[in-house]
């Protein structure tokens, strides 16, 4: 009984970590994704002198998404009232910290 108990939490223990090493794999993962969707939605913002995302990159994302049938159609106030309520600090713009925090 007592080798029993001893395999089963050497079982238990190891089949922890490894769901540990997942869980954290899987956000790393995750943090790394919406880095990339962040840059890709900001390239070439800089140029124009925003830092961010712009109203204008929002209205022209939430425009072709709308073009998507699977998806459902957000209608332009709603993408307004979307990108003020990510804006938290009001510039107009939407930070890579604001980003994070929504998503």
């Amino acid at each position: 009984f007592t080798l029993a108990s001893f395999v089963l939490a050497v079982v238990y223990s190891e089949y922890q970590d490894s769901l540990k090493k997942r869980v954290l794999e899987r956000f790393s993962n995750r943090a790394n994704n919406l880095r990339k969707a962040y840059l890709a939605l900001t390239e070439g913002q800089s140029l124009k002198g925003a830092e961010g995302i712009t109203r204008e990159t929002t209205a022209l994302l939430i425009a072709e998404l709308n073009k998507v049938g699977a998806i459902a159609y957000v209608p332009l106030e709603t993408a307004t009232f979307l990108f003020n309520t990510l804006d938290d600090d009001t510039s107009g713009n939407i930070s890579l910290s604001e980003f994070y925090d929504f998503i």
